[in-house]
């Protein structure tokens, strides 16, 4: 399977994007990796079942890598246009 990635694209009335940021699921599902190793960090700021965020975060880039490419959010504003993306 091809590597899923969240894409963020922002044009100010030009052609190419002057933002373009490019994030992929397997770099995002490799942060879930290292929860274990910061648990005691999120605890002392929030009030947060690392185990159960670790499994809700995994169901949800499963969920993601199986959709067909969607732009998550779009921004018409003038000149100046957002897009992010599942690609």
């Amino acid at each position: 399977m091809a590597t899923r990635t969240i894409k963020v694209l922002v044009y100010d009335g030009d052609e190419e994007p002057k933002v373009e940021v490019t994030v992929p699921l397997r770099l995002a599902r490799w942060a879930i990796k290292v929860l274990p190793a910061v648990k005691g960090e999120i605890e002392k700021h929030a009030d947060v079942d690392v185990e159960a965020l670790r499994g809700q975060l995994n169901e949800a880039f499963d969920e993601l890598e199986a959709m067909d490419p969607i732009d998550l959010v779009r921004v018409r504003d003038k000149n100046i246009r957002v897009r992010v993306g599942l690609e």
